[in-house]
């Protein structure tokens, strides 16, 4: 899934100059209303990366992590299964 998005962001970008459409969310904290807001940010192949990618990247400059993907969404409770994924990998 991550890869699929790099790649429609790419996409994105080289059918737009290098652009992609971003988004981002203001508050007004004085009327509690929030506004979104799109505006165009330059990219390049070099400026994306997966979560993947990023941590092989912190590896291959000495430290010491390691990269494990526990998909949870505000969909989908988490289940025994990934409660305990998570301990594991807190533990180790």
């Amino acid at each position: 899934m991550e890869n699929r998005l790099k790649q429609d962001i790419l996409s994105e970008a080289s059918r737009c100059a290098g652009r992609v459409l971003l988004h981002r969310e203001e508050t007004n904290i004085v009327s509690n209303q929030s506004e979104i807001i799109g505006y165009w940010e330059m990219v390049t192949d070099a400026d994306v990366w997966t979560p993947a990618e990023v941590y092989a990247n912190l590896k291959n400059l000495g430290y010491n992590i390691d990269y494990k993907r526990i998909p949870l969404t505000r969909e989908r409770e988490a289940i025994p299964a990934d409660v305990d994924a998570i301990q594991r990998r807190v533990q180790k």
